[in-house]
């Protein structure tokens, strides 16, 4: 359905969020900055 396509898309941009967010967490500021 074109609701599960929509989806995938969030999905995976949650899982790079995430994985940013995890990144700056052991003292990564440039990471932050380069939001």
């Amino acid at each position: 359905t074109p609701a599960e396509s929509d989806q995938k898309p969030l999905i995976m941009i949650q899982h790079i969020c995430t994985a940013v967010d995890l990144g700056t967490e052991p003292g990564g500021t440039e990471r932050q900055s380069a939001r």
